[in-house]
């Protein structure tokens, strides 16, 4: 482990610590003193869970034993975010009108404000587990099939109507593994669209942890083929081998590359370009919507396969009419849900930058705790259509 990773994991583990030293504090006041050192115990044992899952994901041992340390740190550290957040913001309801109380000079009966927080933080927890019990139903629920149409001005008449099915931020290990794979194989195949892609974070683990459980990809069958972008996920397990990998099961990688299909003398152009963030962590994968544009003939349409959003901004510039990406997950559980506009411009579903239109796919699967607040995942079925685009598209810029 280098110096700068030792340094963040370090950091980390120091924050959830105090995470859970908090909680711990937070609700040993109502239990019998007696009983408080095992709300200390469960505390110490959710704690360790995550940074021995960081360790083992990285450690040559039994898969099943990675996986299961996995499951269950990440659902304990949602469960602990989301207790966490309402707690927080109990307490900053109820501090300010005590002061007052006192600024005031009123006195307050020990047994009814003693009744009242008890009564407040038992809230606290019924909302927060039914909260998180609400989010592990949603992420393990089949994928929606979200139909969306996008008109582009300049389409040919050739492509009237072509279809793209696309699948984001799969996360094959913690979200999927083989039987999953092999049924959401089978729902992409039976959606008939010409051209499937695959915009990033496909993969949480080695080739060699995962292989078993990616060989059903080998099976996606659609006219124009399968097509795949790097994202940041990818680079946390080795990028060129996973690259090289998906190449054996029939995939089309594009690294700042495109493809160009053809109809009745119609172009259309997809590019494809490396994770915006994590790609120039390998010489040579420094995201470039603009490259993925070179040697390219003219073409009638252009659209980019980019795992972040961020990506829309050189694709504006570079001319595209259509960006399709993924990575935010939709915000995924709660609370990330709230804050993650302050994050990103565009979150989920359509928008548009100058003139190019953005499309952000939920995710097929899920990442850490197995939690969605905003629906299923999601596979998204395109159809293109010649004319002007919908007036509700969100635009920025």
């Amino acid at each position: 482990m280098d110096r700068r990773t030792l340094v963040v994991f370090s950091v980390m583990c120091v924050t959830w610590a105090l995470v859970h030293v908090y909680l711990v504090r937070r609700y040993a006041r109502w239990l019998a003193p007696k009983r408080r050192p095992l709300l200390v115990g469960i505390g110490t044992v959710g704690f360790s869970l995550a940074p021995i899952s960081m360790v083992l994901a990285r450690a040559d041992v039994v898969p099943a034993l990675q996986s299961t340390f996995s499951r269950l740190a990440f659902y304990e550290a949602g469960l602990v975010a989301i207790v966490t957040v309402f707690s927080l913001v109990r307490d900053a309801v109820v501090a300010p009108a005590r002061l007052a109380s006192k600024i005031r000079g009123e006195v307050l009966d020990p047994e009814r404000r003693r009744f009242m927080e008890k009564i407040t933080d038992v809230g606290v927890l019924s909302v927060s587990a039914m909260i998180a019990g609400t989010g592990a139903v949603n992420a393990l629920r089949a994928p929606e099939i979200v139909r969306q149409r996008i008109s582009i001005p300049r389409l040919p008449r050739a492509f009237e109507g072509y279809t793209i099915a696309q699948l984001s931020d799969v996360h094959v290990g913690p979200a999927y593994l083989r039987d999953g794979m092999v049924e959401l194989v089978r729902t992409v195949n039976a959606l008939g669209a010409d051209l499937v892609v695959i915009t990033g974070d496909l993969v949480d683990g080695y080739v060699r942890e995962l292989e078993e459980h990616v060989a059903p990809l080998a099976d996606l069958r659609a006219k124009d083929g399968v097509l795949f972008v790097t994202g940041n996920h990818e680079y946390y397990w080795d990028a060129l081998a996973w690259t090289a990998h998906l190449r054996t099961l029939g995939l089309r990688v594009l690294d700042n590359e495109h493809v160009v299909i053809e109809r009745e003398g119609a172009r259309l152009l997809v590019a494809g370009c490396t994770d915006h963030r994590m790609g120039a962590s390998i010489p040579g994968h420094e995201s470039s919507p603009k490259k993925a544009l070179e040697g390219a003939p003219a073409c009638d349409a252009k659209i980019l396969l980019a795992h972040q959003p961020a990506s829309i901004f050189e694709a504006a510039e570079a001319g595209y009419e259509l960006q399709l990406s993924g990575h935010t997950h939709g915000g995924q559980f709660f609370p990330f849900t709230l804050f993650v506009h302050l994050v990103h411009t565009f979150v989920r579903g359509l928008g548009r930058h100058g003139d190019t239109q953005i499309y952000v796919n939920r995710g097929t699967g899920y990442w850490g705790p197995a939690m969605r607040h905003e629906g299923p995942g999601e596979i998204t079925l395109f159809s293109l259509h010649g004319g002007a685009d919908d007036a509700r598209v969100r635009r920025v810029g």
